[in-house]
């Protein structure tokens, strides 16, 4: 028994470590500074860069909600071409209504 338990104890520091690692991140997203750069390559971040854009825009902050709707149209464009038929279809749909709405955000003069 105590083998098992000597066994164990690694993975369980490991997964407690980067559980609380995971947290942490996750609760700091929400008051991270709008305007630095991100990268749009999975659902997760998809899901951040959506967020962020609604913050963005509501600072008035229209460039770099361009720089981002760019880089979600860029991940879609990828993404439709891989996964089951039902995904692709999803994606397909979120990138035509990101394309909209990437043209009817107005590019900031000066």
């Amino acid at each position: 028994m105590r083998t098992i338990l000597l066994a164990a104890l690694p993975v369980t520091a490991m997964t407690l470590i980067f559980g609380f690692v995971v947290l942490c991140d996750r609760l700091r997203e929400p008051h991270r500074d709008p305007t630095r750069p991100m990268a749009v390559v999975d659902a997760r971040t998809y899901r951040d860069a959506q967020r962020r854009i609604e913050r963005l825009i509501e600072a008035g902050d229209t460039m770099r909600a361009r720089h981002l709707m760019h880089a979600i149209c860029l991940w879609l464009r990828d993404e439709v071409h891989t996964g089951r038929q039902s995904r692709r279809a999803n994606r397909a749909a979120d990138l035509e209504q990101w394309e909209l709405r990437l043209e009817q955000i107005p590019l900031p003069i000066g």
